[in-house]
C-alpha cells in the first residue's frame, strides 16, 4: 500500500484516530469487457472532513434539508482533498468555496462544490453508483428517476422515494428497471427541461415505458405524450421548493 494508506492502517489498528479525519476513498479498478490486459483506474481522492458551520447549515436549509438527512445519505463537509496521492492539495475549505462529498456504499464519491459558477467544475466524481437506492423502501406506489443528489435528499423529506443516476445521461441497467418495476406500481422520470434532460426522459420512455415529469412553463412537452405533467418556472425540484416553499409537495402529490 501506499503512504496514505499505511498511516490510516496504523492508526486504525493501534486506535490513534483522534490525530486526523483523513479518510482515503480507496481506487478501484474496472476491466474491460474484451478479454485484454487494459485496465482503467477511477480517480483517487482522499478525503479529511471538517465540521458543520452556519454556511453548511444556511446552503441546506434553503431546501429543507435537515442535518439528520444529510447524515443518513451519507453527505459530510470537506476541509482538504488530495487527488491521486499528489502531496500538494486539490482543493483546501474557503467560506467562498464550500465543498460536500457524497459517500455511496461501493467506496466511491462524488464532491459538490455548490457556490462555483456554470463555467467551473461543480463535481469532483469517480462514482457510477445509483445515488439514493440504498435507502429506498422495499415496495412503494411511486418511484421517481431524478437527476441529483440534492432533489432525491429533498423528496425524501417528502416521503417521495427517488434514485438519481450520476448524470442524466448514464445507462440505468435493463436489470435495475425491471426489479424497481417489481417494487413500485408508477415509476416516472424527472430530469431538467434542457437538452440533456430531454434526451434522458426519452430515452427512458422508449426504452422502459417510464413517463417523463417536467417542471416547465411551457407547453412544449407536449410532443413526449406525457400523462403527467408539471408547470412551475424553475428547472428542477429544490430550485422550486426554494421558491414556493412546501406548498410543492401537494402539487406533485395530486398530479403524480
Amino acid at each position: 500500500c501506499n503512504y496514505p494508506v499505511a498511516l490510516e492502517t496504523i492508526a486504525k489498528d493501534f486506535g490513534l484516530y483522534g490525530w486526523s479525519n483523513r479518510v482515503p476513498i480507496f481506487r478501484e479498478e474496472i476491466k474491460s469487457t474484451e478479454e485484454t490486459i487494459k485496465e482503467k483506474e477511477r480517480t483517487r481522492f482522499t478525503v479529511r472532513f471538517r465540521k458543520w458551520n452556519l454556511i453548511d447549515a444556511k446552503y441546506w436549509k434553503q431546501y429543507y434539508i435537515t442535518r439528520e438527512v444529510l447524515e443518513i445519505f451519507k453527505v459530510n463537509p470537506v476541509k482538504i482533498i488530495w487527488i491521486n496521492d499528489k502531496e500538494i492539495p486539490s482543493y483546501i475549505y474557503t467560506d467562498e468555496d464550500p465543498c460536500y462529498a457524497y459517500q455511496f456504499p461501493d467506496k466511491t464519491v462524488k464532491l459538490y462544490f455548490p457556490f462555483r459558477t456554470k463555467d467551473q467544475t461543480r463535481f469532483w466524481n469517480n462514482s457510477t453508483y445509483i445515488q439514493g437506492l440504498q435507502i429506498l423502501p422495499d415496495k412503494g406506489e411511486n418511484l421517481i428517476l431524478t437527476k441529483s443528489f440534492k432533489d432525491l435528499m429533498s423528496m425524501y423529506i417528502f416521503e417521495i422515494p427517488a434514485i438519481a443516476p450520476q448524470a442524466e445521461t448514464n445507462i440505468i441497467e435493463a436489470e435495475l428497471i425491471r426489479s424497481l418495476k417489481d417494487r413500485f406500481d408508477n415509476i416516472y422520470s424527472l430530469f431538467d427541461w434542457d437538452r440533456a434532460g430531454i434526451k434522458g426522459a426519452l430515452k427512458l420512455k422508449r426504452e422502459y415505458g417510464i413517463e417523463p415529469l417536467f417542471f416547465t412553463n411551457t407547453k412544449k412537452c407536449n410532443f413526449l405524450k406525457s400523462k403527467v405533467r408539471i408547470n412551475f418556472e424553475e428547472k428542477d425540484f429544490t430550485d422550486n421548493l426554494k421558491t414556493y416553499g412546501k406548498d410543492i409537495k401537494n402539487f406533485f402529490q395530486d398530479l403524480v
